[in-house]
């Protein structure tokens, strides 16, 4: 909030230096970690009077409630301090025109000073009298000021540069205007965009097998910004192993939905919402230099992690120039392909599931689409007395690629056994050219969660249901099982979303009664990656009234 009292006052001094030009004030508020973007200039009022003489000795510069200067409230909850910046103009005599503001780089900071030294001051005012300032020029973007403007910047740079040494792949399945899924595929690459230049080094597999080269201008950009993006290119796949990437020369391919199309997912630090320039990636050394924003972006002064967090900015890109000037061969690559991928990647962000396992897991590992479908039900007649003791247990499931590698755990489904018993376990099928099994564990009432078992998942025996003898099996030793929120109430955990951690995870001391039905619940933008949201569905059969009781989380 820029300052709203300003006025000129004091017994005018001969030769003050003061009083030879005119002022404009803007304002940040600070915090132990940063500082905000500055405010809007307000102009300082008039020192001097109608005949061009001296009319005050500075000026009073404070918040006011109806015209009386009041204490300073901040916006920002957790704002500590106020920084009060000042830009000079030549003098201007009352009655004058009010001249234009001059640019933030022409602003230094006058003082620096806590809200309730500020608040201190008599008359709730700083009186400035003086032309001495420091070099100290406002920021232009609010990052660093919350802690949360920087919580995932380790992960973000992490992920950028692990992949421009190794390759991004994710099978999507078919969008709203197509039959068949895509192979996504590529690296993070520096990009230069130039309109009208080519995009140099594109190329795709398709449905035989053979590789082609795609014909791609830019549609933006003069030539002197560069950027690094995650640049996937749409491919055909392999219709029996859809984590299968070594697709050339290999034939019999399904034809992809987006097969040929070419899209960014840029990396979101930028001069304007970072006020950095430069970055030391984490992963390869080397040093960015960090660009303007790109002239199409929306939201573009959202912090690194506020994009994340809120699914916006390079993760919900609808406006991307190159992606809409594609829509005509790709129908919906702009507005339904693009923000899907970005949807899946700021989700794994989210769930901590991005960055923190041997470094990164796969797209395809990031959720696991097999989930319980029905309660578990408990058996007592094992002829083999291979029994569960009487306790509450939780059950989790995962896939198994085809590739061997195995994504993190599905939601759980808890159960109580008052009696020692067997538990048997039923889940939906999924398709055997994602998945060649499905993985099950099981956590106790000491937290741990191990492998219990593996179900083989073809076309004629997909994996559907498991009954827990209470058997031991080989662990695996991959690291996996891969839990969302990694660790999340630890300090030295994977980066993730708490507030959506809290809300999806079931953590309680009693796993069966936690604080969500069965772990679902809706926690952040787009959290319904891979149909986790909660939704309530009526169709037609809409109620008159639905009663909600809320109830204590402690």
């Amino acid at each position: 909030m820029p300052p709203s009292y300003l006025a000129p006052t004091g017994v005018p001094v001969a030769d003050n230096p003061f009083t030879a030009h005119s002022y404009f004030y803007a304002v940040s508020e600070t915090s132990p970690s940063g500082e905000t973007a500055v405010s809007p200039a307000v102009f300082g009022g008039f020192l001097l009077g109608k005949t061009g003489a001296a009319q005050a000795k500075g000026i009073n510069i404070g918040w006011q409630i109806e015209g009386t200067p009041s204490k300073y409230i901040p916006v920002n909850k957790n704002a500590t301090g106020i920084n009060l910046y000042r830009a000079s103009v030549a003098p201007v005599s009352a009655g004058g025109t009010i001249p234009v503001s001059p640019s933030l780089q022409n602003f230094g900071l006058v003082t620096s000073m806590s809200i309730d030294e500020w608040n201190a001051q008599p008359g709730f005012c700083f009186f400035d009298d003086s032309v001495s300032i420091t070099k100290s020029a406002p920021v232009t973007s609010s990052y660093g000021f919350n802690a949360l403007s920087t919580w995932f910047d380790a992960p973000l740079q992490q992920f950028f540069d692990h992949y421009q040494s190794s390759v991004f792949s994710f099978h999507q399945y078919a969008q709203e205007v197509g039959s068949h899924g895509t192979l996504w595929m590529g690296k993070v690459v520096t990009v230069t965009p130039k309109q009208g230049a080519q995009i140099p080094n594109l190329s795709f597999i398709d449905e035989t097998g053979a590789t082609k080269t795609i014909d791609l201008a830019w549609q933006w950009g003069d030539g002197t910004q560069t950027y690094l993006a995650l640049q996937l290119v749409g491919n055909a796949y392999d219709v029996n192993d859809l984590s299968q990437t070594s697709l050339a020369t290999k034939q019999t391919l399904q034809a992809g939905e987006y097969q040929g199309a070419v899209v960014h997912i840029y990396f979101p630090y930028f001069v304007e919402n970072t006020d950095l320039t430069q970055i030391t990636l984490p992963v390869s050394g080397s040093v960015y230099a960090v660009p303007h924003v790109p002239s199409w972006l929306t939201n573009s002064s959202w912090t690194p992690s506020a994009m994340v967090f809120g699914c916006t900015g390079v993760f919900s890109s609808l406006t991307d120039a190159d992606a809409i000037a594609q829509n005509a061969d790709f129908p919906g690559l702009s507005s339904i392909a693009l923000p899907a991928l970005e949807n899946v990647v700021v989700s794994a962000f989210n769930r901590g599931m991005a960055t923190g396992y041997g470094f990164a897991l796969g797209a395809l590992q990031y959720i696991s689409f097999y989930q319980f479908k029905a309660a578990a039900s408990v058996v007592q007649n094992d002829p083999d007395n291979k029994l569960l003791p009487a306790g509450t247990y939780s059950y989790f499931l995962s896939g198994v690629l085809q590739n061997g590698a195995e994504t993190a755990l599905s939601w759980s489904q808890s159960i109580t056994l008052d009696t020692a018993a067997n538990v048997t376990l039923t889940w939906s099928p999924q398709s055997p050219a994602l998945y060649k099994a499905a993985n099950i564990y099981r956590q106790g009432t000491d937290g741990k969660c191990i492998l219990i078992g593996s179900v083989d998942n073809s076309a004629a025996a997909p994996a559907v249901t498991f009954t827990d003898k209470n058997s031991k099996v080989a662990q695996p030793t991959t690291g996996a099982p891969f839990a969302f929120y990694p660790g999340w109430m630890e300090d030295n955990s994977v980066k993730s979303n708490f507030y959506s951690a809290f809300l999806h995870q079931n953590w309680s001391h009693n796993l069966a009664t936690g604080i969500s039905l069965n772990g679902l619940v809706y926690g952040y933008p787009f959290d319904d990656q891979g149909n986790f949201s909660t939704n309530i569905n009526y169709g037609t059969a809409l109620p008159k009234t639905i009663t909600i009781d809320i109830m204590p989380l402690s």
